[in-house]
């Protein structure tokens, strides 16, 4: 009994000695570290210095899709940055990810001449809207840590919460900060109007490709094959052709072919049904940044109105469209 009691023994030895050596195996495959202190003040330090930077250069990115006569920004990605943050982190170390993003909010707000009343009053308000949106997409999807955006549920609580309702309710508190520090002198509605549109377009066409890149995009781009790494290749080169032609080759007038627009949409539907959400949501990118960038320089269809007119347009066209 003494000998079979050792040999059950070992077995259980050899098969935990096994188990941990396949764990190592899988975190090395996967690109992360065997250490289970994810909490370390290294890699807490990291998550910050990331999400600064991150935050600062989405900001300046944001500054730079304005109308040159009007203060509206087309896309305001920073939002989009805290968002995707909070998603992709545990929420006990969402005051990191805060923390990070607020010494680059003040750096970048700074630079444009707001007054530091003001500057704190935005980062509330941009604040509040990434962590209503993570806290309600992470409350609605119980049992996961992650949105993979490949099920109807993850798509369907994603754009009712953090795309749609979380920028809409806090548009409303950043609009009477505004009001309330007299900024600038506009009007509640007028901000309220420049700045929902403007968040829900950043959310749907920035957070799913960040969440997913981040999460297994790279791993799975390594894992292609030659002919599918070609056929990708061959998707965004023909996606990005098409929305030249349509976004910055023709102007608007009576000369313009607004039908050019759904040039792109073949691409669109290439993406999602031969590459999945990662594909899909990558191609909604590109097109996105073409066409804004095309528009604030003067080109495309959306240029026969005023600056207000033709930003609602665009981010009515590439909202509808993702």
């Amino acid at each position: 009994d003494d000998c079979k009691l050792k040999t059950v023994r070992n077995m259980f030895s050899r098969s935990a000695t096994r188990a941990r050596r396949l764990d190592l195996a899988h975190q090395v495959d996967h690109g992360s570290e065997p250490s289970l202190d994810h909490d370390s003040p290294t890699r807490l330090l990291v998550l910050a210095l990331v999400v600064s930077g991150a935050y600062y250069v989405a900001a300046l990115f944001g500054i730079a899709l304005k109308f040159p006569e009007n203060a509206v920004s087309t896309l305001w990605p920073p939002n989009a940055i805290l968002l995707a943050s909070l998603l992709l982190t545990p929420t006990q170390i969402w005051w990191v990810v805060l923390l990070g993003a607020f010494p680059a909010h003040c750096a970048v707000q700074l630079q444009a001449g707001v007054p530091m009343l003001m500057i704190l009053c935005w980062f509330i308000s941009n604040s509040a809207e990434a962590l209503l949106g993570a806290f309600l997409s992470r409350h609605f999807i119980p049992g996961e840590s992650r949105l993979g955006f490949d099920s109807f549920h993850h798509v369907g609580v994603f754009t009712t919460f953090a795309v749609l309702f979380s920028p809409f309710v806090t548009s409303f508190l950043d609009a009477g900060f505004v009001v309330l520090n007299q900024w600038k002198q506009v009007e509640f509605w007028d901000v309220w109007r420049m700045r929902f549109p403007s968040n829900v377009l950043a959310a749907v066409t920035l957070v799913p490709p960040i969440v997913l890149w981040v999460d297994r995009g790279f791993a799975r781009l390594r894992s292609l094959s030659f002919l599918r790494s070609v056929e990708g290749g061959l998707l965004i080169a023909g996606l990005a052709g098409v929305s030249f032609l349509a976004f910055r080759w023709q102007s608007a007038g009576p000369s313009a072919a607004p039908a050019l627009v759904y040039m792109p949409l073949p691409f669109l539907l290439w993406a999602a049904v031969r590459f999945g959400p990662l594909g899909s949501s990558t191609c909604v990118l590109v097109l996105g940044l073409l066409s804004i960038w095309a528009t604030v320089h003067g080109r495309g269809p959306f240029i026969s109105s005023s600056p207000e007119e033709n930003v609602l347009f665009l981010q009515l066209f590439l909202t509808f469209v993702a």
